[in-house]
């Protein structure tokens, strides 16, 4: 599978000087997000990206579904706008077409 998985990678605005961090690897993801078909997943969880980092994200997964790509699974904390993170919850679950175990048959 195809995935980003930044899970504890730092992608937040605590060191010093680096408050533009996580925006600017946010518009990193929307490009990957809106051009790539292959990406399955991303996981950002445990990286306190703010709302403007948030909102790159929000819109990247929103060309992805304008353009047609299937979706991906995209996981971030909660420290962010709540109706940027429900949105992103939203767009950023697998569909469940093809997905998981199929249910048996019962016996005749």
């Amino acid at each position: 599978s195809s995935g980003i998985n930044a899970e504890y990678g730092g992608i937040d605005a605590h060191d010093k000087g680096k408050d533009r961090g996580p925006y600017l690897c946010a518009k990193i993801i929307r490009r990957w997000l809106t051009c790539t078909q292959y990406l399955e997943m991303c996981d950002l969880r445990d990286n306190q990206i703010g709302d403007l980092a948030a909102r790159e994200i929000m819109d990247g997964l929103m060309d992805r579904k304008t353009a047609g790509l299937k979706s991906i699974q995209f996981l971030v904390t909660c420290r962010m706008d709540a109706s940027i993170y429900k949105t992103i919850q939203t767009l950023g679950k697998k569909s469940g077409k093809g997905s998981g175990k199929k249910k048996k048959r019962k016996k005749k």
